[in-house]
């Protein structure tokens, strides 16, 4: 979306905040390419726990940054805080299952009472 919003001038300069541009958008939006690619390549097999809670910091670290950017900063038009929102909402909201999944994963601890 970044990506050929970017490029078609349909996201630009005046969809968010300075010094964010068409340039930056399309840059950020091309450099998340390699993290899809690396994603589909993970996507092989069953995530195991460590990874699923690797994958959910990542994601909350990244919607609280958005989030900080956007409380912090004026200027986003109803396009980009559209996008900014609905992306913070996901990744929040995907970070929680991949932590639930985590959870999941993870075999019962072993509880031990002293006598």
């Amino acid at each position: 979306m970044l990506s050929v919003g970017g490029a078609t001038g349909r996201l630009g300069a005046d969809d968010f905040p300075d010094p964010v541009g068409a340039a930056l958008v399309l840059a950020f939006g091309c450099a998340l390419l390699p993290v899809g690619a690396l994603l589909w390549r993970l996507s092989n097999g069953p995530p195991s726990a460590p990874l699923l809670r690797t994958l959910a910091t990542a994601n909350l670290a990244t919607a609280a940054v958005l989030l900080a950017w956007f409380i912090a900063a004026a200027g986003f038009s109803p396009a980009g805080t559209a996008i900014a929102l609905a992306t913070v909402a996901c990744l929040v909201g995907l970070g929680a299952l991949q932590l639930a999944a985590g959870r999941l994963e993870d075999p019962p601890a072993s509880v031990t009472y002293n006598s």
